[in-house]
């Protein structure tokens, strides 16, 4: 074989080793490009679930809030019931 014989083939294994080269580059780009997409979600989703129980909690502290201020209130009506009971009975008026 001369080397006018040899150059096609060697040109087409060089052609071929360039593009499976390009290939694995490639490859490993994305691979770490989904890699960090996948750790921002997975940190996105850990924040969404923290907010999500912060608010159970708010929601929760309000529902008590609103129970106690209830009976606050109950608690305030009775006062003045006796409140106006006592000047009846001691004022007269």
């Amino acid at each position: 074989m001369t080397l006018q014989e040899v150059v096609p083939y060697l040109s087409l294994l060089l052609a071929l080793l360039g593009f499976w080269l390009g290939r694995m580059s490639a490859s490993k780009s994305e691979g770490e490009r989904d890699g960090t997409l996948m750790t921002e979600v997975g940190y996105i989703k850990s924040s969404t679930d923290d907010i999500k129980k912060q608010l159970r909690e708010q929601e929760q502290k309000y529902t008590e809030l609103i129970a106690r201020l209830s009976a606050v209130e109950q608690s305030a009506k009775q006062a003045h019931y006796r409140i106006d009971e006592i000047r009846e009975h001691c004022c007269g008026d």
